[in-house]
């Protein structure tokens, strides 16, 4: 058996791959069973399990040998008493070479398999670049929250260093307040203090000067009834007046 008759059986794909890779091979297939070649039947017709036989390529070439006339690509018609097929055509070669079928099958499953093996190896380049660009939106993704997470901590120590510092000026801002309203306390304690002082002096002073002002009356109410007496004078109307009127009246006369 030639060593180029074997099939390299390909394994079977990822799973992001299996759909994509089953419909290429039946786009393939499809299109393998309608190409023709030039005596008119399909590539299809004569790789089937009937025609892959030697039994098959005697038939294929009676049928081929009763067909009075065809058209050939490369040889033109024949005529109608011909019997025989092209030489160079492809039915001859696979009826008179089956180890050039067999090559030919051989180099199609070659083909194949090395389509089927391209066809997932760009599957998996493709999918290893759509990892790549995942693991790279992620690490980008990783990055902008740090970022952002960083920019929010830096805020809240800044809002935190200014609300220290508005406790720091509130705090100076009462104590001098305190000091303040202590110095008033003060102020006005000593004022009122004072005041007092000022005047329970006055009181004092006025209350000295009435007594005085009484006594200095008396001695002379005092010294006119002792004279009233020795000259036996009445006293007048003016001196029936209370002492206190008396006294007021003096403190008004004094300039």
């Amino acid at each position: 058996m030639n060593k180029y008759s074997k099939k390299e059986v390909p394994k079977e794909p990822s799973s992001a791959s299996s759909m994509m890779q089953q419909q290429y091979l039946q786009q393939r297939n499809v299109k393998t069973e309608n190409t023709e070649v030039s005596n008119g039947l399909g590539v299809g017709f004569t790789n089937s399990p009937q025609f892959g036989s030697p039994n098959g390529h005697a038939l294929v070439a009676s049928l081929a040998v009763e067909k009075s006339e065809y058209h050939d690509i490369k040889s033109g018609p024949l005529s109608p008493n011909s019997c025989a097929v092209p030489l160079d055509s492809p039915l001859r070669i696979s009826c008179l070479n089956p180890r050039a079928e067999a090559l030919a099958e051989a180099h199609r499953g070659r083909v194949e398999a090395e389509a089927t093996a391209y066809f997932e190896s760009e599957i998996r380049k493709l999918e290893a670049k759509a990892q790549k660009l995942r693991a790279k939106a992620e690490r980008q993704r990783m990055h902008e929250e740090a970022k952002a997470l960083e920019a929010r901590k830096r805020e809240d120590v800044r809002a935190e260093q200014l609300l220290q510092n508005a406790e720091v000026k509130a705090e100076k801002i009462l104590s001098k307040a305190r000091e303040d309203a202590q110095r008033i306390k003060a102020h006005a304690c000593e004022h009122t203090e004072k005041s007092i002082a000022e005047a329970h002096t006055r009181a004092e002073r006025w209350k000295a000067e009435i007594e005085e002002t009484k006594k200095k009356d008396l001695a002379e109410i005092t010294e006119r009834v002792h004279m009233m007496i020795a000259i036996g004078e009445l006293p007048s109307a003016q001196h029936n007046k209370g002492v206190v009127t008396r006294m007021k009246q003096s403190w008004s006369c004094r300039p």
